[in-house]
């Protein structure tokens, strides 16, 4: 099973936000499983400015400590997840699809439908229109609900 984590699902599990045990319960299952975990590479950059950001601004911790704790995060992330990539032509599809209000989701979108992921977790599922790309989209508790223990 191929599974695609929105950028903000990653940054609650980095973050330790409200809805961690959902999340974390989420990755370590399908990691457990043998699943493929995925995300964007603009999902990979956003990550890695919003949890500097949080470092600098909300912690104070210095630039040289704040780099080496990025680099150790993003190893970690690239150990768990497959990086989905976009072209010229997956990004016109996004930019042209006029079901979406945000044209970050639609990349999103995208960037699973490139891979083949059979589902994209987000907590803005409301922002995701049905979509004919054979992709469920649900939040973390939800696919818990439908991928009960034996994933």
């Amino acid at each position: 099973m191929k599974v695609f984590f929105d950028t903000n699902v990653i940054i609650e599990y980095l973050m330790q936000r409200e809805r961690l045990d959902a999340v974390k319960r989420t990755i370590n299952q399908l990691i457990a499983g043998g699943h493929s975990l995925y995300m964007s590479v603009g999902g990979f950059y956003t990550i890695l400015y919003v949890v500097d950001k949080y470092l600098n601004k909300e912690l104070n911790i210095e630039k040289k400590t704040r780099v080496a704790f990025l680099r150790n995060m993003a190893k970690g992330l690239l150990k768990d997840y497959h990086v989905a990539e976009h072209d010229n032509e997956s990004l016109l599809r996004s930019i042209n699809d006029m079901r979406f209000a945000d044209l970050e989701d639609s990349c999103q979108l995208q960037a699973a439908v490139s891979v083949g992921c059979q589902y994209l977790l987000t907590f803005n599922s409301k922002d995701y229109p049905n979509t004919d790309n054979h992709i469920e989209i649900m939040t973390p508790e939800q696919f818990l609900d439908v991928n009960p223990q034996n994933l």
